[in-house]
């Protein structure tokens, strides 16, 4: 069963970090929706052939697919930390603030260079 909590894991996490629903999520992996629940409830076992549709669709998640006993799949998945990603974004902002930031500077100064040349005129 630990093999179905960690899919749900990370299907939890893709549906957070990319805004979607489980259903969009199904059709993205091209499995019915109830599928899609069954395998993150532990009902049926979690395939190789999802969890490699997992990996194309959302590339920056990790996994490693190791085989039991049983012939079930555990599926460990693991996505970059939160904590991670929330900085990566906040420097992405801060940089992206910055950049904004030097381009009023140069237009204001643009804007005062046009002024002393109208005002010439």
């Amino acid at each position: 069963m630990a093999k179905n909590q960690d899919f749900k894991q990370m299907i939890d996490e893709i549906k957070f970090h990319h805004k979607l629903l489980q259903v969009d999520v199904a059709k993205a992996l091209d499995v019915q929706p109830t599928y899609l629940s069954d395998m993150i409830n532990g009902r049926v076992p979690v395939t190789e052939k999802v969890m490699d549709k997992v990996q194309s669709i959302w590339g920056d998640n990790t996994y490693k697919i190791n085989n039991s006993g049983n012939n079930n799949v555990i599926a460990s998945a693991v996505l970059g930390s939160p904590i991670n990603q929330g900085q990566d974004e906040v420097q992405t902002l801060k940089n992206r603030i910055k950049e904004l930031e030097e381009l009023v500077v140069e237009l204001r100064s643009d804007k005062q260079f046009l002024q002393k040349l109208l005002e010439k005129n």
